[in-house]
């Protein structure tokens, strides 16, 4: 908190918060649709095309909680969500490896 004009302002940690989380949804929005173009290149496990529908729904719940957060506290929910999203994109990962490693058989 810093002082200014004789009231207390946040918003600098805040907002750096803001901007850092923003910059990781936009990222891995990046990955999440790089997958997507590989899933739809071939065929692909059932369980790699799932995990990815749900780290996208997660990723537009975090873009929503983004966009809605008005308290700092709020943005714990966001990243929650792109915890969520992340875990996702490694399962579907996951499967895809799976996949490969049988192929390679």
């Amino acid at each position: 908190m810093k002082s200014g004009r004789g009231r207390f302002r946040r918003g600098e940690p805040a907002e750096a918060t803001r901007r850092g989380l923003r910059s990781e949804i936009l990222e891995l929005r990046e990955e999440l649709e790089l997958l997507d173009d590989v899933l739809q290149a071939g065929p692909t496990p059932l369980s790699a095309r799932a995990s990815l529908d749900r780290a996208l729904f997660s990723l537009r719940a975090a873009e929503h909680s983004w966009r809605e957060v008005s308290e700092p506290g709020d943005l714990l929910e966001v990243v929650e969500q792109l915890d969520a999203a992340r875990a996702a994109l490694d399962a579907s990962l996951e499967a895809l490896r799976r996949r490969a490693a049988r192929a390679g058989r």
